[in-house]
């Protein structure tokens, strides 16, 4: 696959909850990043996190509003939507809905994905929660 194919079915995989496809995607020595205090760096790190993720979110969305690709990667913008059914360390279920911006850059080698890292705005996540006190 492309880096862009790569980008675009690890979000879809995501959205599906499709975490044995999202695992496929990648090379068992690749990298997976996220800034978030669960960050993941192996392929099975990356893979439990996305489905501790998605145990907190169920209906968790992501939508890439833009993607662009140079050489084997591909960088995307994404928004994440979800309602926070679920628990995450240190923080109950809230019920309370997400809307958060989010980069991700996927690297390519052998049509697999050999490097992954997703910046997202975790203070932002925090404070719709009503876990941090907002900016307002």
């Amino acid at each position: 696959m492309s880096p862009e194919e790569l980008a675009r079915t690890w979000v879809a995989a995501f959205n599906n909850g499709d975490f044995d496809k999202g695992r496929d995607l990648g090379h068992d020595d690749g990298y997976f990043g996220i800034t978030a205090p669960s960050a993941g760096t192996s392929k099975d790190a990356g893979d439990q996190d996305g489905r501790m993720w998605k145990a907190a979110f169920p209906d968790a969305r992501g939508e890439i509003t833009s993607i662009i690709t140079s050489g084997h990667t591909a960088a995307m913008e994404l928004v994440w939507t979800g309602t926070q059914t679920g628990d995450l360390p240190n923080l109950p279920a809230t019920g309370k809905r997400v809307n958060v911006s989010a980069a991700v850059f996927v690297t390519e080698r052998d049509g697999k994905i050999a490097r992954l890292m997703h910046y997202f705005d975790f203070g932002g996540i925090l404070m719709q929660l009503g876990a941090m006190p907002s900016n307002e």
